[in-house]
């Protein structure tokens, strides 16, 4: 695996697409939360999750990016939300797993039916 320091530098390629761009965002987010550094993650996300109030943007992502942002947003929803104690957060949480969860479904079915749609 890369190292962390390589994972940043890479955001700053200006080649990578929007979807490069969003799964590394989660991927180093992904790492900060492994480390319990849930604030870390959460500043790494807000390009795609600007405030906690709102939904992730993933509009022109592909459905795998789209999927894993909208998860990592709900991973963080529900650490952030826990350790401030924010009214709804869980609730944030549940909806964002939710959503995942019909995209990864979704992008199964796809696949197994041979569409690349």
């Amino acid at each position: 695996m890369n190292s962390i320091r390589e994972l940043r530098e890479q955001l700053t390629d200006q080649n990578l697409s929007s979807n490069q761009r969003a799964q590394l965002r989660c991927q180093l987010a992904r790492h900060f939360e492994d480390q319990g550094e849930y604030e870390t993650a959460r500043e790494l996300m807000r390009e795609l999750w600007p405030s906690m109030d709102e939904r992730p943007v993933v509009e022109g992502l592909d459905e795998e990016s789209k999927g894993v942002v909208v998860l990592r947003a709900g991973v963080l929803a529900g650490w952030i939300g826990s350790a401030r104690l924010i009214s709804g957060a869980q609730e944030t949480a549940k909806n964002l797993f939710t959503e995942s969860i019909g995209i990864f479904e979704g992008l199964r079915e796809n696949r197994s039916s041979g569409r690349t749609d």
